[in-house]
Formats: C-alpha cells, sequence, structure tokens
C-alpha cells in the first residue's frame, strides 16, 4: 500500500479477512467505507463458531468513523446485522427487494448478461448471480464515492 500510496493512488480496494480483522492487521488504516457481500460457513476451523465468525466481520462495520459509508446486501440474512451500531452511513443493495441500489438479471445467455442496475440496462461478458451481486456492490460503491449514475 505504501508503493500506492507514492505513486499517487486514491483508493485501494481491499478485501479484509476476519482473519485480518480479528488479528488486528488493519489497524491504523482508514476507510472511506465499507462492503458486506454475504458470509457463510466458511473459516469455522478459525473462528470455531458461526456466531464468532459473524462477530469478527461485524467488526470491521463497528469500527468504521462517521462520515463513511457501509454498503450492505441486503440479500443476505445477515446484511442488516452487519451494520448495526456502526457510525457510518448505511446504504443497501439488493437483487430481490427494495434497496438503494438495486439490479435485476434481464437475460442470460451464454456469453453474459443483461442487467437493470438502477434503472439502466448493462451488458456485462460474466455469468452467474453472485457477478451481479458483485458488480452492484461496484456500482453502489462508485457512486457513494462520487461518481455519477451513468
Amino acid at each position: 500500500m505504501r508503493e500506492m500510496a507514492d505513486a499517487g493512488c486514491e483508493f485501494c480496494f481491499m478485501e479484509c479477512s476476519s482473519h485480518a480483522i480479528v488479528q488486528e492487521r488493519t489497524r491504523g488504516l482508514s476507510f472511506a467505507g465499507g462492503i458486506f457481500s454475504n458470509i457463510t460457513h466458511d473459516h469455522l476451523d478459525y473462528h470455531k463458531t458461526f456466531a464468532e465468525y459473524i462477530r469478527a466481520k461485524k467488526r470491521f462495520f463497528d469500527m468504521l468513523p462517521a462520515g463513511s459509508f457501509a454498503l450492505t446486501n441486503l440479500d443476505d440474512r445477515n446484511g442488516r446485522v452487519m451494520v448495526q451500531n456502526t457510525a457510518a452511513a448505511v446504504h443497501t443493495y439488493s437483487l430481490r427487494g427494495m434497496a438503494d441500489f438495486r439490479c435485476r438479471i434481464v437475460e442470460t445467455h451464454l456469453d453474459g448478461m443483461l442487467l437493470r442496475i438502477d434503472g439502466q440496462e448493462v451488458w456485462v461478458g460474466l455469468l452467474g448471480r453472485f457477478n451481479a451481486y458483485n458488480l452492484l456492490a461496484v456500482y453502489g460503491t462508485a457512486v457513494l464515492l462520487g461518481a455519477r449514475p451513468q
């Protein structure tokens, strides 16, 4: 990250694993925001219980400062839990219901998908619902960081 900063990079997008959060490897970093996409029963070898794993992930959002954003996936049953008690401004995204940022898969073909993201149709050369979720999170993040929706 030092090399990125020295090169004039303004933004760094990174995954903060539950291991890194628990081990405080993100201490000292300043975050403009955070995204919660989903949580599965991975990493239970490290966390021992699913509840402990959820608490570890939630710590990241609990540490976000006022003035930052927390973008959460409402389609994951733990999406709202992650942003409880955060000082960050909470924003939501969903493929299934009402949210600040919404997406619908209009068509699926062998070479990609046609998505409708907040009313705009976008063709992407990717397949899979998880890619639609990831693209919607990227779109929401870009808007929250100041990009104009197009």
